[in-house]
């Protein structure tokens, strides 16, 4: 399988592993994305910082994260007296969907390394970060 087809393949995958639970919630698959990054990230916790560290269109960030504040699934916030930083805070109400999307997570990952062995995919992990750095360079550099 050529690399473009592998990139196309797992994440059209991705997207049926969230299907399910954008339609049970009433989410976009936008929004359960940033959930999921806010949980799974809790050191990126702006809008900015999800731009940055997803490429995702500054607009469509916004858009999301106004939903899911009117669904009170979270809440921005100032910190120490900064009004120009706003930290985005999960709220409880997303506790169920952040635990199903996690779990759709982990499904996914394991149909992606089904059959392969601890250090195939230690040593495929290495490759993805190694990989990973060159693109951030060259995104830099272009």
């Amino acid at each position: 399988m050529k690399v473009l087809d592998f990139v196309a393949c797992s994440m059209k995958l991705y997207e049926k592993q969230m299907e399910p639970i954008c339609r049970e919630y009433g989410l976009t698959a936008m929004e359960l994305n940033i959930l999921l990054f806010l949980a799974n990230n809790p050191e990126y916790d702006t809008a900015k910082e999800i731009v940055e560290k997803r490429y995702l269109t500054k607009s469509h960030v916004s858009i999301s994260i106004r939903s899911l504040e009117e669904s009170h699934l979270l809440r921005k916030e100032s910190r120490n007296g900064d009004h120009r930083t706003t930290h985005l805070v999960l709220q409880p109400e997303s506790n169920e969907i952040i635990s199903r999307g996690q779990s759709a997570q982990s499904a996914y990952l394991e149909m992606l390394t089904a059959g392969l062995s601890e250090t195939e995919i230690r040593n495929f992990q290495m490759y993805l970060d190694k990989i990973g750095e060159n693109a951030v360079k060259g995104m830099k550099e272009a």
